[in-house]
């Protein structure tokens, strides 16, 4: 199913693999409690085993990203889920 872009364009899912893999990964430092979180409630519902979200975790634990700080972004994500009515930990994602 096609995914809207920012642009008001169409893509395919699939079409977005390859801008993604050439594109150094960044995220805030919050992305490894987030993920922490998702996997402990993934355990609890029964969608993994605990030996699943371990290796998850793991995987993570060892993925190419480069992680940024949130302190010196916390303000401008602020200002930018005020703007839009969102949620901060959302908009530390955001460039």
């Amino acid at each position: 199913m096609p995914v809207p872009a920012s642009n008001g364009l169409s893509r395919s899912p699939a079409a977005t693999v390859p801008r993604l893999c050439s594109t150094a990964l960044v995220a805030p430092d919050l992305l490894f409690a987030e993920c922490a979180n998702i996997l402990r409630e993934k355990v609890r519902r029964g969608e993994l085993s605990q030996d699943e979200a371990d290796i998850a975790a793991q995987t993570l634990g060892q993925a190419d990203i480069a992680i940024v700080s949130t302190r010196g972004h916390f303000i401008p994500a602020m200002v930018i889920a005020v703007e839009l009515d969102h949620s901060a930990y959302d908009a530390l994602y955001l460039p």
